[in-house]
């Protein structure tokens, strides 16, 4: 019998498939962490829930008189309607001065058209009917805020409560 001896080394076009295809699998694999990491590391889909509406608004301020009262008035002017549950309203003046408006519940959604008057009366509760209809979207404490007088700044400001993301902003002055 014969025995015939294998040489343990390859010689030809074969010789290095092996180290290219290892390369290429690290590669690929290091692409794929470094995929996973950024998302984590970056909070790429953090918020895939619900999308905050996008709406248009018009605001007006108007300084009181000599009592120093006055009113802020607000106008859904286009976009998407605004769920009242879902809507926080905050008034701040430069001193900071503010009243934050939380949602009672109500099922009213603003759309374009509708209008809302805050009167700073220097009340401990305030509260804002945007619809007309007698019923409170959103009540109040006023925290500092509790007149507007001339050449005052106020900003105001409409977050959507389930993103916690801002709608509108605006700064203006008395």
């Amino acid at each position: 019998m014969t025995q015939t001896q294998h040489d343990s080394r390859r010689s030809g076009p074969d010789r290095a498939v092996s180290p290219v295809i290892g390369v290429i699998l690290m590669v690929a694999i290091t692409v794929i962490l470094a995929a996973v990491i950024g998302t984590f590391v970056l909070d790429v889909g953090q918020r895939t829930g619900r999308a905050s509406p996008s709406a248009s608004l018009a605001v007006q301020v108007n300084p009181g008189g000599d009592g120093g009262n006055g009113t802020i008035t607000l106008a859904h002017t286009g976009g998407a309607g605004l769920d009242a549950r879902r809507t926080r309203v905050v008034v701040r003046d430069a001193s900071g001065g503010e009243v934050t408006f939380e949602p009672r519940g109500t099922a009213t959604v603003l759309s374009v058209g509708d209008e809302a008057t805050y009167t700073t009366n220097g009340t401990a509760t305030d509260a804002i009917d945007w619809d007309g209809d007698g019923v409170y979207e959103w009540t109040g404490d006023s925290n500092g805020l509790d007149h507007v007088s001339r050449g005052a700044s106020l900003t105001v400001r409409l977050v959507d409560t389930g993103s916690q993301r801002v709608v509108y902003e605006t700064t203006l002055t008395a």
